[in-house]
């Protein structure tokens, strides 16, 4: 009796682990613009890197609701802040149907306190956009 009680209840611990670890999903690694240091700024931008796979780069954008964000006329430039740390990449292009072409840029920060936070900010309206952070930046 003890031995087929001890077999169920590894049963139902080995179930309930794998159940825990499915659920958990895959885990996910550290952007890789978390390891760049002032050392690699100001860089020109070659492309902006989701973890959806989905890139901002000279030919492609990326939409968040009613706003697309793409590259201006110039790539990007990204500029790097040693205080939060943070990386700042300017040069960018909101678009929207109702207010049209701004200025804009994304705000990268990874700071011990706060953790990972990045968004869209306009540089001449109101616009602040929370975004997922992107995985990679291509510099050049």
């Amino acid at each position: 009796m003890k031995s087929e009680t001890f077999l169920l209840t590894k049963f139902f611990t080995a179930t309930l682990v794998t159940l825990a670890v499915l659920m958990a999903g895959p885990a996910q690694a550290k952007p890789s613009w978390t390891q760049l240091g002032s050392s690699y700024f100001p860089s020109r931008v070659k492309a902006i890197v989701f973890p959806s796979g989905r890139a901002i780069d000279g030919t492609n954008g990326v939409c968040w609701g009613k706003w697309c964000l793409n590259f201006g006329a110039d790539a990007p430039v990204a500029t790097f802040t040693q205080c939060c740390p943070s990386i700042n990449i300017s040069g960018l292009v909101c678009t929207n149907s109702v207010v049209g072409r701004k200025s804009c840029r994304i705000y990268l920060i990874n700071a011990p306190d706060i953790g990972l936070d990045c968004n869209i900010f306009g540089d001449d309206i109101r616009l602040r956009i929370a975004i997922r952070c992107p995985q990679g930046l291509r510099l050049e």
